[in-house]
């Protein structure tokens, strides 16, 4: 069962230093205006960026680029700073960005022509022509609850920018394993929902959903994806799922 969870900061970035953090609301665009804003005040290119970050992301990258050769048409939404993107560009990977807000975009439209460049919604923001052979999306399921991610995860797969036979992926960023927290664990998050329900403390910015192997497989089989495989990165364990 998905679960909410709430941040304080991203990239060492406070959240309470650009804005007030709302427990009950997710960010919505001027909160991540804001937040990019400061982002490009403390970073000043992609290898100024955690090292640990960048791994993640490099894993990725790697299983990305290792379906889309032979001049696949490869589609990501929600790009955000377009790290992943920029890597698979200089790999030759012909690549197109969704991103709903300008802001992030200032080190990857160095990388990527503004014909490839799509600031809004998918699939709205897409020309009905363009149709691509890998289309996913990296570390942006969380801001949806189940039934918008089962809707957003159809129209994927059914808005007719995906070729026949194309693949679709999801590589999660909040994943957690069922039952693997031990009773002292779960007696912790009980007592901070507490605190956090009475007001007592501030839980952070409510950031998302988290959620299981079993929500994410039961979410794509109701999206109507079919062939679904998953697994994790070999060596930061990251969660993805493929379907068509």
């Amino acid at each position: 069962m998905s679960r909410k969870f709430y941040q304080k900061e991203w990239f060492e970035i406070r959240f309470d230093s650009f804005a007030k953090m709302q427990k009950n609301k997710l960010a919505e665009s001027g909160f991540y205006r804001s937040f990019y804003e400061k982002f490009f005040e403390k970073y000043s290119s992609y290898n100024d960026l955690p090292y640990t970050w960048l791994g993640i992301k490099n894993e990725i990258t790697d299983i990305v680029a290792s379906i889309a050769g032979n001049g696949k048409k490869v589609l990501s939404i929600g790009c955000g700073t377009g790290y992943v993107e920029s890597v698979l560009v200089s790999r030759g990977v012909d690549v197109s960005i969704i991103e709903t807000t300008e802001t992030p975009l200032k080190w990857i439209s160095k990388s990527i022509s503004s014909a490839k460049r799509f600031v809004g919604f998918f699939p709205e923001v897409l020309p009905e022509n363009k149709k691509f052979d890998l289309i996913y999306i990296n570390a942006v399921d969380y801001v949806f609850n189940d039934s918008e991610l089962i809707d957003f995860l159809n129209k994927m797969k059914n808005s007719g920018h995906l070729e026949p036979g194309g693949q679709l992926f999801i590589f999660s960023a909040s994943f957690y394993e069922s039952g693997s927290e031990s009773i002292a664990d779960k007696c912790k998050h009980l007592i901070k929902s507490i605190v956090f329900f009475l007001g007592l403390k501030h839980p952070g910015q409510f950031w998302g959903y988290a959620r299981t192997r079993q929500d994410y497989l039961k979410i794509a089989e109701s999206a109507g994806w079919v062939d679904i495989q998953d697994g994790f990165t070999e060596k930061n364990k990251t969660y993805y799922l493929s379907g068509r």
